[in-house]
């Protein structure tokens, strides 16, 4: 009985030592992976957005979005790409294809690698940007339509609206500037007014979603609640 019991345990730590690299195969990846680390970072991913009026393009952006930072590019729809070994404005490249057919040139001409694209209108827009409500801005310049003052030079409140308008109306800018200006005023508003519910962040992807043109799926929705946008360190620039 004495040698029966060593010889017991001796065959229970064999039998240990044997299968437990097996036990660590049969494990699932997802489980290894989240003893390895409990913080999953998402690859950076790059969006498409088109802003139209009765179904013109105003403005294309190129959206990087990281998981501290969403970098707007605003790109002109006389922008230059390359379609099917020609080389057109993206405003032809749409009209010929949609915005399928923009992000292939885009990711050909310029390396982005855009995987998802989205159209909104001026009304679509000024629902996108409402939640933010208005920000404290300064205008280098006046801006007006038709020789009618808009927008007085100095510091003033504005809202997605007036970025709206600015965008799509003030014929004082020339059409960089006026892209520019836009991308300014969208950024300050979201990082003046960054925290918004989780009611009205879906409502804001529903406004996406249903957009004339797009790509976007409810799973996108569910991969893009992992980055922190709306948190109080998410930067857009």
């Amino acid at each position: 009985m004495k040698r029966f019991v060593p010889f017991m345990l001796s065959m229970a730590l064999s039998l240990t030592v044997f299968l437990l690299p097996w036990g660590f195969c049969l494990c699932p990846k997802q489980q290894v992976l989240k003893a390895e680390t409990n913080v999953v970072i998402p690859k950076d991913r790059e969006i498409l957005l088109m802003i139209e009026k009765k179904e013109e393009p105003l403005v294309f952006i190129h959206m990087r979005l990281g998981f501290k930072n969403l970098k707007l590019t605003p790109l002109s729809p006389l922008c230059q790409a390359e379609d099917d070994n020609e080389s057109l404005p993206l405003k032809e490249i749409f009209k010929n294809g949609g915005l399928k057919y923009c992000q292939n040139a885009l990711n050909r001409s310029f390396g982005f690698e855009i995987s998802r694209f989205f159209t909104l209108d001026e009304k679509e827009l000024k629902g996108l940007l409402k939640p933010f409500g208005s920000c404290d801005f300064t205008l280098e310049r006046d801006i007006s339509k038709c020789g009618m003052l808009l927008f007085k030079k100095g510091r003033c409140l504005i809202n997605g609206e007036n970025a709206a308008l600015i965008l799509s109306e003030a014929d004082s800018l020339g059409q960089e500037e006026r892209f520019s200006l836009f991308k300014d005023i969208v950024c300050a508003l979201f990082n003046q007014n960054k925290t918004i519910s989780e009611h009205e962040a879906e409502k804001l992807f529903n406004i996406c979603a249903n957009g004339r043109d797009n790509n976007l799926s409810v799973t996108d929705f569910i991969s893009l609640k992992k980055y922190k946008i709306f948190n109080e360190d998410f930067l857009f620039s």
